[in-house]
């Protein structure tokens, strides 16, 4: 599927000495989003985090509801 998407790039910052659970998840990454429901709702449709352990990359592989039934990925 193709179409237009928005990217949003997040930062996150720790303010103070962060525990350990604190600590951990995606620092930085970017998300994008597009308009795949009827109205102006836009949904995640990938996201790209940096974490402790490298890279990760997710895409949106399904959406149902509000008449919409897409399988993006098998």
């Amino acid at each position: 599927m193709e179409g237009t998407a928005i990217a949003c790039k997040m930062r996150r910052h720790l303010k103070g000495v962060p525990d350990d659970e604190e600590g951990e998840g995606a620092r930085q990454g970017t998300i994008w989003y597009a308009s795949l429901l009827p109205g102006d709702v836009m949904v995640p449709v990938r996201m790209q985090l940096k974490t402790q352990i490298g890279t990760v990359d997710a895409y949106l592989a399904e959406l149902h509801g509000r008449g919409v039934n897409l399988q993006l990925m098998e």
